[in-house]
């Protein structure tokens, strides 16, 4: 089989070219298009394929993205002020309410850019409950009062607890791990 007959053919009688759109190769397309009625006929929507006519079409099973797009083509983009901090900056993005499954375009509502993150930092996985964590709430304590106590390089640190050198930085700086209670470090460090 040749390279060529794995690409569908013109439908114009006597052409035989690669197909291009719609079923025509691009000389037959821009003559179907300018001559034909194609123009009338594509600017009119009899052949546009949305919503559930799409080929790409999940319907309950759309995606993060999916979703999205539904939401801007029913509502519209974003627009303040934002829902949760009543601010009204230059950028707003769609976000999904708590406890709905997404599919009804009114389960969104309209924030800043800042807010999302604060908004969906409860629901996801934090410390140890993150499927990739390699660290724990106990050694993140010991970490931090080791590093204060100022017995060991992060680069000694790092190698005990098989981490990188800069993960112990953002941990001893409070930059990951941030939920991780100050108290507690200082009770380890008097200790």
């Amino acid at each position: 089989m040749a390279a060529s007959d794995c690409f569908s053919k013109c439908v114009v009688d006597g052409c035989g070219r690669s197909v291009w759109a719609r079923s025509r190769c691009r000389p037959c397309y821009c003559n179907w298009y300018d001559n034909e009625g194609g123009r009338e006929e594509i600017q009119a929507g009899d052949n546009r394929r949305v919503g559930e006519n799409h080929w790409g079409w999940s319907g309950d099973d759309a995606g993060y993205s999916a979703l999205h797009k539904r939401v801007r083509a029913l509502r519209g983009s974003a627009e303040g002020p934002c829902e949760m901090c009543a601010e009204t900056v230059a950028r707003f993005e769609w976000a999904q309410v708590h406890e709905s499954d997404g599919l009804d375009v009114m389960d969104y509502m309209s924030l800043c850019k800042s807010c999302p993150n604060k908004y969906d930092i409860d629901t996801h996985a934090r410390g140890e409950d993150h499927g990739r964590a390699k660290l724990t709430d106990e050694k993140v304590l010991a970490i931090r009062a080791e590093y204060a106590a100022g017995s060991t390089s992060q680069r000694a640190l790092a190698a005990a607890y098989s981490v990188t050198q800069w993960t112990v930085w953002a941990v001893v700086n409070h930059k990951k791990w941030t939920h991780v209670n100050e108290d507690q470090t200082e009770r380890l460090v008097a200790a």
